[in-house]
């Protein structure tokens, strides 16, 4: 699945519906997102215009929020962060898609942008290099979701900030006497 923005100038929804072209039918890609009007169109038309048959299907999901879209994603297996790895917003933004898939329990295959990999769930991503459909359709394949457990990772992540905060407080609290 690929949920976020269709700007086009992140370039994510369009990565991920070119990369279907790499795949065979066995995957399924599922679109959900939001943007502008002729955005939404842009994508639509990218989806409409696809060769038939070749590659997986590519499904326009719209847009969905709250409880409806946490039950949809949870039934996907992989959530695709793609974006145009070349931007400058890349330098000063967490792509927070990650954690929401991984909060929901997807493998997370995405851009190898140094946020990423300097974060505490570098190890826990699939990567893919540039700017390539080719290659976001190997980092699919390449997800073993058999072995994924994306959310126990995160979770292991949230309790050992709850340990260090609270070392912190307690070096605060001896500090101050």
């Amino acid at each position: 699945v690929y949920a976020g923005t269709f700007d086009m100038e992140k370039g994510g929804a369009k990565m991920a519906i070119k990369a279907a072209d790499f795949l065979d039918d066995k995957y399924c890609i599922h679109i959900l997102g939001f943007g502008s009007h002729d955005e939404v169109k842009q994508i639509c038309t990218l989806i409409e215009e696809r060769e038939f048959g070749k590659g997986c299907e590519v499904i326009y999901e719209g847009e969905k929020r709250g409880k409806e879209f946490r039950s949809f994603i949870q039934q996907c297996h992989i959530g695709l962060s793609t974006q145009n790895p070349n931007k400058q917003f890349n330098e000063s933004s967490f792509p927070s898609k990650v954690l929401m898939y991984m909060a929901n329990g997807l493998a997370v295959v995405t851009v190898k942008i140094p946020v990423l990999l300097e974060s505490d769930v570098s190890n826990s991503l699939i990567y893919y290099e540039g700017n390539n459909p080719l290659n976001v359709a190997n980092a699919i394949k390449n997800c073993n979701i058999d072995e994924c457990d994306s959310y126990r990772e995160l979770m292991e992540l949230h309790n050992k900030f709850k340990t260090d905060i609270g070392h912190i407080i307690d070096l605060l609290d001896d500090f101050s006497k």
